[in-house]
């Protein structure tokens, strides 16, 4: 999971992130799932059932890890961890 931080529009940041994940994984399906103005960004799995489930989430900075790992726990996954630590793109 990649992402793009401090860019100076929704429009270059989605471009970034895609073409690092494009980059990184080699696969062309890559999307944005997750976007913050002024905020941060992480995101957690775990396990549910016999599958992964993927939680993304936005928040103030400090909050963004803790609102996703709870939401993993609400969704009833098992075993959540951050996969993505929070990223934060704030004014300058």
């Amino acid at each position: 999971m990649v992402g793009s931080l401090n860019k100076d529009s929704l429009k270059e940041a989605k471009r970034e992130a895609i073409d690092l994940c494009i980059q990184g994984s080699g696969d062309k399906n890559c999307k944005v799932v997750q976007w913050s103005r002024n905020g941060c960004v992480a995101a957690a799995e775990g396990k549910l059932g016999n599958k992964f489930h993927l939680v993304t989430g936005a928040g103030k900075v400090g909050e963004a890890e803790q609102e996703v790992l709870t939401g993993c726990r609400n969704n009833g996954a098992k075993n959540c961890k951050i996969i993505m630590p929070e990223g934060c793109s704030l004014p300058q």
